[in-house]
């Protein structure tokens, strides 16, 4: 009777081995999940400089494209300043008056804005940000503080430049060119990776940076011959 019974258990070695090619199966689908969430924090770690880049130069360009010249009613200076930061690395500002945008890609609206756009580095770290501090009503009888906005992090260097018509100057001053506005603005951003940081660490040293160029042709450097005339409603450049 005993040798003709249907065993109804496992035994104590059929079971560990169920237990051990479960675990091989369990490590093998881990390590597969681990290789494709490695592979896509990397991806977006070489993406988000990049996007944070290109956000960056778009509000740039906006600002520095709609520039009056020097000479313009409500207008004042245009200072581009060759600056490095602690590190080495470059550090330049740039000061002038905009109008708030031209929506039709021709046409200048009402707003009138005092702009500084710099790379701000704090003592002997490595990283920066890159700022815009704008000031608005430039007919208030008392000093107004400029609204401080980041366009981005992890700025490792800023570096602009300026065409005057035959070559590329570090810095411009307006006053000292007559009142005039340069042709070109050229912007390097180099920021660092995000995956850079996090192997270096905060002291880490700066290699491999994303870096991006971009030339701003100014629109209103026509209106520089007319002396204070500036571009109104209407008008074409």
């Amino acid at each position: 009777m005993r040798r003709g019974a249907t065993r109804q258990a496992f035994t104590l070695l059929e079971i560990l081995v169920a237990i051990t090619i479960m675990g091989i199966l369990a490590a093998s689908l881990y390590a597969s999940l681990r290789t494709v969430f490695t592979g896509r924090d990397r991806a977006l770690a070489a993406l988000g400089p990049a996007r944070a880049a290109g956000l960056a130069v778009s509000l740039v360009k906006g600002d520095v494209e709609s520039a009056l010249p020097p000479a313009g009613v409500l207008a004042g200076a245009f200072t581009g300043v060759d600056a490095r930061n602690d590190a080495g690395r470059d550090a330049d500002s740039l000061l002038f008056y905009s109008v708030s945008g031209m929506p039709d890609g021709v046409t200048p609206s009402a707003d009138v804005r005092m702009i500084e756009i710099a790379a701000v580095f704090q003592g002997e770290e490595e990283e920066g940000v890159l700022v815009r501090r704008t000031t608005r009503n430039l007919l208030s009888p008392v000093l107004l503080t400029p609204e401080e906005e980041v366009l981005c992090r992890r700025v490792l260097s800023l570096n602009l430049r300026y065409y005057d018509g035959s070559a590329w100057q570090d810095l411009w001053d307006a006053a000292a060119q007559n009142n005039t506005l340069p042709r070109a603005v050229e912007m390097t951003l180099e920021l660092r990776p995000e995956e850079s940081r996090a192997r270096l660490g905060a002291k880490g040293t700066a290699e491999g940076g994303y870096r991006v160029t971009t030339v701003f042709a100014l629109r209103c450097v026509s209106a520089q011959s007319e002396g204070t005339r500036v571009l109104g409603l209407g008008e074409a450049p």
